[in-house]
């Protein structure tokens, strides 16, 4: 039996992520992830069971990181307003979105597009995420209705589901937009829309 190789878990985490990211789930192979990531099979597999668990911890992974903005979101709102706060959110978004030259986009909503709807613990995982972004960007509008920035023309669950998609049909744009200032304007527009213009 080989012997299995000691190895930092969140450093081989990271390696994975960044390969799934830029290859997919499906594209990447046990032999990439053993080539790249720099363990034997047997260490990976002892940690990880199968290729699976190791994607869905990636993604918890990416998740966990992506998350920071949501960190003090009320007392932010409270503070500066819904609009001020989802305007800072698009505006850190777009930044990444710049630096991105591999055009890698979204490690979540390329797993979205790339699963779907099928059964299984990783589109059980994704349906979950998306469930909860949905849920937080529905929060952040009934924050801004609430301080009387959004009009009640419609319910906080339908401009909630609106951004919601906004945001991923931005990300998957992003990937082959080469215009940023494009994208900025569009965003832009989208404020505009929900809030009313500047």
């Amino acid at each position: 039996m080989p012997k299995q190789k000691q190895f930092d878990k969140g450093v081989v985490l990271k390696k994975a992520m960044n390969l799934f990211w830029e290859k997919g789930y499906h594209a990447t192979s046990m032999q990439n992830l053993v080539d790249v990531l720099g363990i034997n099979r047997a260490s990976l597999y002892a940690t990880f069971d199968n290729k699976e668990e190791l994607f869905i911890s990636a993604l918890r992974q990416y998740k966990e990181e992506a998350s920071t903005y949501r960190k003090d979101f009320k007392q932010k709102i409270a503070s500066k307003g819904a609009r001020s706060f989802l305007k800072s959110f698009f505006e850190a978004e777009l930044r990444s979105m710049e630096k991105d030259k591999a055009k890698r986009g979204c490690f979540i909503v390329n797993s979205m597009t790339e699963f779907g709807i099928r059964e299984g613990d990783v589109s059980s995982m994704l349906q979950g995420n998306s469930e909860d972004f949905l849920g937080w960007f529905v929060e952040v509008i009934a924050l801004g209705q609430q301080r009387k920035e959004i009009d009640l023309s419609y319910t906080s669950e339908e401009l909630g589901y609106h951004l919601f998609s906004f945001f991923c049909g931005l990300k998957v744009i992003s990937k082959f937009e080469k215009n940023h200032y494009r994208l900025r304007r569009t965003v832009d527009r989208e404020l505009d829309w929900i809030f009313g213009e500047e």
